[in-house]
């Protein structure tokens, strides 16, 4: 379970972690680049069974292999997933994942039909339950 306060060991934690995967200051702000947040598997060595994989674009773009990636492991191992949600943004846990289908009627000289789907992950933001949809 997550702590639910921002107490001296999840600093202590928080900045090991920092360390392992090289975040460095942009713009006043932490930031990591995404190919070296698999070096948080740091952290777990001789502490847990924990164990870690990354999946992340050289580019910073959106796939929907990433956003699979990260679905499958909520749904299928009922284990959460860090996700990005920019380049050098924010990696908040997503702990929950839901989507629905929905049709659309779209014209343009003619008309037709077309499902959209629309997907949600709820996460937990990391700032003591501020933030957190």
């Amino acid at each position: 379970m997550s702590p639910t306060s921002q107490t001296a060991g999840v600093n202590n934690v928080i900045e090991e972690i920092a360390d392992d995967v090289d975040t460095f200051c942009a713009f006043g702000q932490g930031a990591t680049h995404p190919a070296t947040m698999g070096q948080a598997s740091r952290s777990f060595s001789g502490r847990t069974g924990t164990s870690l994989v990354e999946h992340h674009n050289i580019f910073g773009a959106s796939e929907t292999r990433l956003r699979e990636y990260a679905r499958n492991s909520i749904r299928d191992r009922d284990t959460p997933a860090v996700i990005g949600t920019g380049w050098f943004s924010h990696y908040p846990v997503a702990y929950g994942y839901a989507w629905q289908s929905r049709i659309v009627r779209k014209c343009f000289i003619f008309c037709w039909n077309e499902t959209v789907y629309d997907r949600w992950f709820w996460v937990n933001q990391g700032w003591g339950g501020s933030g957190n949809d």
